[in-house]
């Protein structure tokens, strides 16, 4: 519940406590906060992928992504297949120690970077690309 409720902003989880006592920080305010989170910033949520995963059908998938509870089975297929799936599946890519007190990683699934300059334009495509 701590990361699906990540991306929701505390006023809507609020204004949803408001509108029932039933949406007071529960799992359905957690899932009507990532569906508004994904429709006003057009970008998909975690919990609406782990629910892709979850249901591992792809009808049933597909019927979800209409009403924007889960991304689209190809998207859910696209993030199994990606290096974040394959970071949290292996043992060697769990984690690397580098600061004091804390645990620090980066995967990427995809990089680009297009960087202007006044002598050019220098571009790059990575796929799959991981730095710890």
């Amino acid at each position: 519940m701590d990361i699906a409720l990540d991306c929701v902003s505390s006023t809507l989880l609020s204004l949803l406590s408001k509108l029932s006592t039933k949406l007071n920080h529960t799992l359905p305010a957690v899932l009507i906060g990532n569906i508004v989170t994904n429709v006003i910033s057009g970008r998909f949520t975690t919990l609406q992928i782990a629910l892709g995963i979850v249901l591992n059908r792809k009808g049933l998938i597909e019927q979800l992504y209409d009403f924007l509870v889960s991304r689209s089975y190809d998207e859910v297929l696209w993030f199994k297949r990606s290096v974040a799936a394959a970071a949290v599946s292996s043992v060697s890519l769990r984690g690397n120690a580098h600061a004091k007190d804390s645990l620090v990683q980066l995967v990427s699934g995809n990089f680009d970077a297009q960087i202007s300059s006044r002598n050019g334009l220098l571009s790059t495509h990575f796929r799959n690309a991981t730095n710890m």
